[in-house]
């Protein structure tokens, strides 16, 4: 009797354990949609006024560009038959992104990439919309607070079996410790940050089972460096 009992005590811990995890998987899933939806009409609606006004002052080749790289954003962020990309979409879904933004912004937004990376490291299986909406912070709560704009750089290399992506701005930084309580969870003021983060944060610990990091650090002189660390498959 007293064996039946522990193995119906183990046997419901484990489907409590199970029900825990799917429920935590089903949170995490919808605070994604909730940012691709969220994300979806606002970046549409800056980008059509953007290409409204080029429009009324070039040909229309440089609108018909802006149209297409529209439209391969939208199709990436929609994207609903996975929740993985490999590296090579996610920076082609930033580099979409940063086309849109630079005709907004023109000389108040400059872009620096340095890509230090193997051919097969771009095959790398992540989760959707892990860097992009970092960037988007990057842009919309550092470079645009200042008054003439900033710098954007974003670096990607695979060196020691792990592939490292940094995203850092020079634009108005942030107070000490934000970033930490932030990521620690506790309520911070600047509106659709703080789900945002922690949710990238959720996601990279819960696909690469904890081997995943994400870290904050404010840079001298203003703005802020975001590191993304990821393990290499097959490598230590």
């Amino acid at each position: 009797a007293a064996g039946v009992a522990v193995f119906f005590a183990v046997i419901s811990a484990v489907l409590q354990n199970d029900l825990k995890k799917d429920t935590e998987n089903k949170l995490l899933k919808t605070q994604l949609l909730f940012l691709q939806a969220q994300l979806n009409p606002h970046f549409f609606f800056n980008a059509l006024n953007t290409i409204a006004a080029i429009c009324s002052r070039e040909r229309a080749e440089g609108s018909r560009h802006l149209v297409l790289k529209l439209a391969d954003f939208l199709r990436h962020s929609l994207k609903r038959e996975g929740e993985t990309v490999t590296l090579r979409e996610e920076m082609d879904f930033i580099n979409d992104y940063l086309e849109i933004e630079k005709a907004r912004f023109q000389d108040e937004l400059a872009i620096e990439k340095t890509f230090d990376a193997r051919e097969a490291t771009w095959d790398t299986k992540i989760p959707i919309m892990i860097f992009q909406p970092l960037v988007e912070n990057a842009i919309k709560h550092g470079i645009r607070k200042k008054e003439r704009g900033g710098c954007l750089r974003i670096t990607v290399d695979d060196r020691g079996g792990k592939l490292k992506v940094e995203i850092e701005d020079n634009g108005a930084g942030a107070e000490s410790g934000f970033f930490d309580r932030l990521l620690r969870g506790e309520n911070v003021k600047i509106a659709g940050l703080g789900i945002g983060v922690r949710n990238i944060q959720q996601r990279l610990a819960r696909h690469f089972e904890g081997r995943a990091s994400i870290h904050f650090e404010s840079v001298s002189g203003g703005g802020v460096k975001v590191t993304v660390t990821i393990p290499l498959e097959g490598e230590s």
